[in-house]
């Protein structure tokens, strides 16, 4: 749902969307309200930065001669920049990845099952109301072509990947719609992170926890808007066990990198409390929505060498501190920094 075509993930990227006051409001920077930043509220800091994705130039094509592919292996996907971080933000607990799919050997061939869902340009309204697609599948060598970080797990040894690879290939034949709602409780039709769990689950594996909608009321604007009433999201994170990883990479970032990238994240999920506005740490510019440029120099600092630790590197930005709970601590202390 997240990535090739005017997706969900695009779509605040695109133009195509029209965005009503009420929620533009609140991508504004508020000059008197509560900031993130050491100098002032972050939106209102506009040094020249260069782009996040321009300062990593590592473009090495991935193939499948790279992965130890085999059939049911879940496989994951994350796309660092502003609408990722809009849509992690949407959720009161943090996880790591925005969209999911199966790996079935078909004939020989390794592909991706998915729940994708295509967007028409809409001007009015809900973009979630303009959602198409469906259960499809696509060659695993295109899945790799995709911009960002992606990575392959084993499921839980309980799984039967036979019947996860049927029940893939079963609702690709009968093109289950795709839920632009996130429903998860309407099984009739699916989001990509649903498609995998209903999968996992009808093969002996369990469904996965939900996290709660973001209670933020900045994010509840946006959550309204978008007709995603929750109570729950299941997130792509939580499909997978850390044990059962077998490969990950990237076309641009190192691996260091990404393991920062994804603490970086983590620590401005954790500074999202209830007081901030989605404006703090995002922007809506030229139709589309943007990282302010204080976030964006977080992002390239702490995954450029020798960078602190998320934690340390935001109190030096950010001017919020937040205490800390122990397992926040513990992820601070080994935080991986990249390398060059």
């Amino acid at each position: 749902m997240f990535l090739a075509k005017l997706t969900l993930l695009g779509l605040l990227l695109s133009g195509c969307v029209h965005l009503p006051p009420h929620v533009r409001q609140e991508l504004e920077c508020e000059a008197g309200g509560t900031g993130i930043a050491v100098r002032g509220p972050a939106c209102l800091i506009q040094e020249p930065i260069v782009r996040q994705q321009a300062a990593f130039r590592r473009q090495r094509a991935l193939s499948i001669a790279d992965v130890p592919f085999a059939t049911g292996q879940i496989i994951l996907i994350e796309r660092p920049g502003a609408a990722s971080l809009f849509l992690s933000l949407m959720s009161a607990r943090f996880a790591p990845w925005i969209h999911a799919g199966v790996i079935v050997v078909d004939d020989g061939t390794p592909y991706v099952y998915e729940a994708f869902g295509i967007m028409m340009p809409r001007f009015s309204g809900s973009p979630t109301d303009g959602m198409r697609g469906g259960a499809r599948r696509v060659p695993l060598a295109s899945f790799l072509k995709r911009d960002g970080i992606i990575a392959v797990y084993d499921p839980p040894v309980r799984v039967n990947r036979e019947v996860l690879a049927q029940f893939a290939r079963r609702h690709v034949t009968q093109r289950t719609p795709f839920d632009g709602y996130f429903d998860s409780s309407d099984p009739q039709r699916m989001y990509c992170v649903e498609f995998v769990a209903h999968g996992l689950r009808a093969a002996g594996g369990d469904w996965p926890t939900g996290a709660p909608v973001s209670a933020n009321p900045s994010a509840a604007v946006a959550l309204r808007w978008l007709k995603i009433a929750g109570p729950e999201l299941l997130l792509a994170g939580d499909l997978v066990e850390p044990g059962q990883l077998m490969w990950q990479g990237s076309r641009r970032y190192s691996p260091a990198q990404i393991d920062s990238y994804f603490a970086l994240k983590r620590e401005l999920h954790r500074r999202f409390t209830a007081e901030q506005k989605l404006g703090n740490l995002l922007q809506w510019r030229w139709q589309s929505l943007h990282l302010r440029p204080a976030v964006n120099l977080y992002f390239q600092r702490g995954m450029a060498a020798q960078a602190p630790d998320p934690i340390a590197l935001a109190a030096s930005l950010f001017e919020e501190h937040v205490p800390l709970d122990a397992d926040e601590k513990r992820m601070s202390a080994t935080a991986v920094r990249p390398g060059p």
